[in-house]
Formats: C-alpha cells, structure tokens, sequence
C-alpha cells in the first residue's frame, strides 16, 4: 500500500507539473553535458526498502561514463567498463566479473551510479520547480522495459548539480539517494579505474570472468 500510494502521489504530480520549458530543459542539459565531459564526484546517502525491509547507507562515487569507482559500507568497487572489481578489505575477499550494464555491482550497493545514465535509461516527462525556486524535479519514464518503474531526480539551478533522486523499481522497492556534494573535475585515465591494491594469497578471490 506505501508503494501504491507512492506510485499516485507521483502520477498526480506528472499531471500537475506541466510541459517541460526550454529554460527547464536547458537544465537538464547542461547536467548531461557536465556529466559526458568530466569526472564526476559525489558523496551521498541513500535509504531503500525491500520486501519491507529497510537499508540505509551511504558512499563516495567517482563516475565518468561507463567507468566508476565506489566507497561506502565497507565496501569498494572499481569498473573500468569491462571488469567490475567488489572487494570488503575488512574480510579481504573480493569477487570480479564483468561489468553488465544495469545490474553492476548491484544497483543496491552503488545508487547513484544511476544518476550519471539518466540519459541513456530515461526519457523526460515533466518538471516541476520547486517552491523557493531554487531547484528543479525531473520526472522520468524508462525508454525501454526493465527493472525501473521510473525516477524523479531534482537538481539545482544555481549550477546544475543534483540535489537528490527517487529510483522505483517494478518489484515495488525503492531507492532515495541525497547528494550532499557534487563537483566535477578533469577526466582520468582507465587505470584511475581499476583496483590500486594487490590481491595477493591472502585474500580470498573469487573471478566470475
């Protein structure tokens, strides 16, 4: 029933939010651009329930295109776009397996590795500016079926940041993320990518590849 109600709330919003402007739109592009051109950097927190079950958590993200790294929960991952590396140094064991698209490393476990494919996963429906003026909330459908029901992402005006996102899932999960910091910087090379670390005899690998 939470999800159901949650589903509404957010059709009622689709209709109240209106068409998308051009400055609106502007928006939104300007984040693509500043996501496709640099390294992006983001420290945030996310909650999300499954099977009512609640988690929370939180960690620092370095994406740029299809290659990322993660910290947070005591966890670390590396994707270079073909290989994704999962390691816990507090067990030192760590599973790699290639990188597919969607199901990385468990959307789950990384979140907000989600924002930087809004582009290529969903499709602008509506905006709604908030309150103060100071943001704006994109509502978003999938382009194509899948796991994800949809998405609102609210970013800033002031520099095209995001402020926070809502990921629903088709099972009736959801995610919220809330981006505390985001900036970008230059681009790196693959290697910045990929584990800096040895996995010497004494961590327990496990290689999916």
């Amino acid at each position: 029933m939470k999800h159901l109600c949650g589903y509404i709330f957010t059709a009622l919003l689709l209709f109240w939010a209106g068409a998308l402007s051009a400055q609106d739109t502007k928006l939104l592009d300007k984040l693509y651009s500043d996501m496709s051109s640099s390294c992006v950097e983001m420290t945030y927190t996310y909650e999300t329930e499954v099977s009512g079950v609640k988690a929370v958590g939180e960690g620092k993200l370095d994406v740029q295109g299809d290659m990322w790294t993660m910290t947070g929960n005591g966890i670390q991952m590396w994707c270079d776009g073909k290989t994704l590396w999962v390691a816990d140094p507090s067990l030192k064991e760590v599973v790699i397996e290639p990188a597919s698209g969607e199901d990385d490393g468990a959307i789950l476990t990384n979140p907000a590795s989600l924002f930087v494919r809004m582009q290529e996963l969903f499709d602008m429906v509506r905006a709604l500016e908030s309150p103060d003026g100071k943001s704006v909330t994109f509502f978003m459908s999938p382009k194509t079926s899948g796991n994800i029901a949809f998405c609102n992402v609210e970013v800033s005006k002031a520099d095209a940041s995001i402020l926070s996102g809502v990921f629903a899932f088709n099972d009736g999960s959801d995610v919220n993320v809330k981006v505390s910091a985001m900036s970008l910087s230059q681009k790196r090379a693959a290697e910045a990518f990929r584990p800096q670390i040895k996995f010497d005899s004494s961590w327990i690998v496990t290689d999916m590849r």
